[in-house]
């Protein structure tokens, strides 16, 4: 189970696809009246076909961004399920993560409760993840050599790790 991904984030919705189905059939229609009524110069009905179109759209856009969050909230969590840190720099988070301008999309993400257990300190330009304490105390944190650099970093045992200072994967054998 992802600890970064808040309920809102994995919840299950089956029932986006028929709505998203039976809007997509009520838009079409709408579009096409607006459009007969462009073309016989019946401009004020044209006008309230437009409104219309809007208002319909709505839900249909609500449920697309809904859904682009949600792929960005796992993305990001993912992508943070093998750090063994408490802080990462901006920098370092757009390099692991693939984003441009990823502390402002994990700001947004966490304010509207896609993720949770992180915060971000804009003095120190960082990102804080803030584990459960039940997990922190069930999981032995263990000194490990890089491979890449020789460096000495701490990681969780049983989790991928990632050297602070060369980016190389890291795994605790016993």
């Amino acid at each position: 189970m992802d600890t970064y991904l808040t309920k809102k984030s994995r919840r299950k919705r089956p029932w986006e696809y028929p709505i998203f189905a039976f809007m997509a059939i009520i838009i079409y229609a709408t579009i096409e009246t607006a459009v007969s009524f462009v073309l016989e110069r019946n401009l004020s009905t044209a006008s309230v076909s437009i409104i219309l179109l809007a208002l319909e759209l709505w839900p249909v856009v609500h449920m697309i961004r809904r859904r682009i969050h949600c792929s960005q909230a796992a993305k990001v969590s993912v992508g943070l399920r093998s750090v063994s840190i408490e802080r990462l720099s901006f920098e370092r988070l757009e390099l692991m993560l693939h984003l441009s301008n990823p502390e402002k999309k994990i700001a947004y993400l966490v304010d509207h409760g896609f993720l949770q257990d992180m915060r971000i300190d804009w003095e120190n330009r960082c990102l804080v993840l803030t584990l459960p304490m039940q997990e922190v105390r069930q999981e032995r944190l263990v000194k490990v050599v890089c491979s890449g650099c020789g460096a000495e970093n701490l990681i969780h045992v049983g989790r991928v790790g990632v050297c602070e200072y060369c980016g190389t994967k890291l795994m605790y054998r016993e």
